[in-house]
């Protein structure tokens, strides 16, 4: 458990249960047992939540229907953020793997849930896959992407420079990446958070993913997947650093452009701002993806220190150029007025990757 990463804890722990009504015939599932659907480690904190339902006690019960575990609910009175009564149940010290049902002194039983060792494999694999949908630049084919499939948008080869980039004519060849949480837009702040994340995952687990095991259009190519999809956007990211060093904050129209497809957009798209925040976070995650890919792709990964170095020292000669979206602007702005935590991060990942202080 002590390693645990984010990225796992993130996607899977906090998935809770809230069983719909059930049709006739088959159990009665009670819909205010609520736990996670994803499933326990053996030696994990193990709770759930009684909603709006006068219980007592409870039992665990195996595949067998025989009594595994059993426990006295405790009220934990009103949770103001859903109006609703709660009472909780730990059943912690059951640890043997298994499947199985959670029912309560009144006879209504909760829907089956697994303990085991391996039970976020899978909510792990589908939260790094989500993130080969979100590319940019390219299409999703069926047979990557099921009925998810989609047509291209945002080719991002002629991408405008707003004056807040500092530059007043020409265009920046900017594909690829992946887009933002609900927007088309591509920033290098959430970008670089993004990747680190992701990054410290191979640091702290190496083989948390191991392989070829995405389905992505890179697999098989020697390269595990979540290198090659964490590639897809550092490349993208490394096309957002200007001559100087610094590095433009994000890639967005002016507006957001709708709920539509991707292949449906047709706002100008801008290279907009640049600032220590953007420098700085660029820098951190180029110099600890040095070594990440130092092994697969050495190349690749003197090229991101080589690129993280000038970064830095921009930030350092910049140190307050703070993002603030000018009044044309309403896209995303990320910005920050305390750039301190940033200095620290990226100075860190440079030491490391470095060994100069």
């Amino acid at each position: 458990m002590k390693n645990l990463p984010v990225l796992m804890a993130f996607f899977a722990i906090t998935l809770i249960s809230c069983q719909a009504p059930v049709p006739s015939g088959e159990p009665d599932l009670h819909q205010h047992i609520r736990f996670n659907q994803v499933g326990y480690y053996p030696t994990a904190l193990k709770e759930f939540v009684v909603a709006d339902y006068e219980a007592a006690t409870f039992v665990i019960l195996d595949e067998e229907g025989k009594k595994a575990f059993d426990g006295t609910l405790v009220n934990k009175g009103k949770w103001e953020a859903s109006g609703e009564t709660v009472m909780a149940g730990n059943f912690s010290g059951l640890s043997k793997p298994g499947i199985y049902t959670i029912q309560l002194n009144t006879g209504r039983v909760s829907a089956p849930f697994e303990i085991n060792m391996g039970v976020y494999g899978s909510a792990l694999d589908a939260s790094i896959k989500s993130f080969y949908f979100q590319r940019a630049s390219m299409s999703i084919e069926e047979q990557f992407g099921g009925e998810w499939h989609r047509a291209s948008g945002h080719p991002d080869d002629q991408c405008l420079f707003h004056p807040s980039s500092g530059k007043t004519e020409g265009t920046l060849y900017s594909p690829g990446g992946w887009y933002d949480a609900g927007d088309y837009g591509k920033y290098v702040v959430n970008a670089a958070i993004t990747v680190s994340q992701m990054l410290n995952l191979l640091e702290m687990v190496p083989k948390a993913i191991p392989g070829d095991k995405l389905n992505i259009p890179e697999s098989g190519n020697g390269i595990p997947d979540l290198l090659d999809e964490i590639r897809y956007e550092l490349d993208w990211v490394m096309t957002m650093q200007d001559e100087d060093g610094g590095v433009f904050h994000k890639l967005t129209a002016l507006n957001f452009g709708g709920f539509i497809m991707p292949e449906e957009y047709d706002l100008d798209r801008y290279i907009i701002g640049k600032g220590t925040y953007s420098s700085l976070t660029f820098a951190a995650v180029m110099a600890q993806a040095s070594r990440i890919y130092a092994e697969t792709d050495p190349e690749f990964a003197a090229t991101a220190l080589t690129a993280a170095e000038p970064a830095w020292e921009w930030a350092v000669a910049h140190p307050e150029v703070y993002f603030r979206n000018p009044e044309d602007v309403v896209t995303g702005q990320y910005g920050d007025n305390d750039s301190s935590d940033d200095f620290y991060w990226a100075a860190a990942e440079l030491l490391i990757s470095t060994g100069k202080g």
